[in-house]
């Protein structure tokens, strides 16, 4: 009766207790292992826990950063490149521009190119074209076309510019009427066009004079130089108008 009524103190388990299911320790085991790491929607996280020593290190930090090299451009295609490079132009001598400038005419053209080459020089400091001087003292218009072809035959090549100061002489001449020269003068321009037929061609004015020999009175002469200076000037620019022809006034005469 006494064994009965004794209630046992000690907590100690008796060694025939059931033991517990095996599927509740292996929970309790991964619970104790695995930490609670919530779910977010913001990526994975850099942040990690090592299974051995259970420190937390920072991913980041241990991953090597990649660095980017620029992108260089291979010398093959640096070459093929278009070069902003310019062709320099052609310089006086050359082939292409050997006769780039005619100017002929009466002496006023003889005294201008001795001029020229006694104080800047026979080319006129141009260094793109070159100027061939043909002055001949006393001449009169009935020879500007023959000279003109004989230099043609000469240069055997086409001057991109012809000036011509001729005219002055003939004003005057009893053989002649200011109508009739004025004629004779535009035939002539209308052979120099067919004949250089891509050449532009300046006429250069008549230029006054102290006293004209051949004339009554000096105010005749004169009435003569400013109509034919007017008549040739319109008819150069009318008749080459598509080569670009012009006019040289006094003002610009060599």
């Amino acid at each position: 009766m006494l064994r009965a009524s004794k209630v046992r103190t000690s907590k100690s388990k008796s060694p025939y207790a059931r033991p517990p299911t095996r599927g509740a320790v292996v929970a309790s085991r991964a619970s104790t292992r695995m930490p609670n790491v919530t779910s977010s929607s913001s990526g994975p996280s850099t942040v990690a826990v090592t299974e051995s020593t259970g420190r937390i290190y920072d991913r980041s930090q241990s991953l090597p950063v990649p660095v980017v090299q620029p992108t260089v451009q291979p010398v093959l295609d640096r070459a093929r490149a278009p070069s902003d490079q310019t062709v320099e132009p052609s310089v006086a001598g050359s082939s292409t521009n050997t006769d780039g400038i005619w100017v002929v005419g009466s002496s006023i053209i003889h005294w201008a190119q001795k001029y020229a080459q006694q104080n800047i020089d026979d080319n006129l400091g141009l260094t793109s074209q070159r100027i061939i001087w043909q002055g001949i003292r006393g001449m009169v218009w009935s020879r500007l076309y023959q000279t003109i072809k004989e230099m043609l035959r000469q240069c055997n090549r086409h001057p991109t510019l012809l000036v011509i100061h001729c005219g002055g002489n003939d004003i005057g001449n009893p053989r002649n009427t200011l109508k009739g020269l004025q004629k004779y003068m535009k035939l002539t321009v209308s052979k120099i066009t067919r004949l250089l037929p891509k050449t532009i061609i300046v006429w250069s004015h008549i230029l006054p004079r102290r006293n004209w020999s051949l004339c009554l009175s000096n105010k005749d002469g004169e009435n003569w130089r400013t109509r034919l200076n007017s008549a040739l000037a319109t008819f150069v620019v009318k008749k080459n108008f598509a080569k670009n022809a012009t006019s040289m006034g006094q003002e610009k005469v060599i």
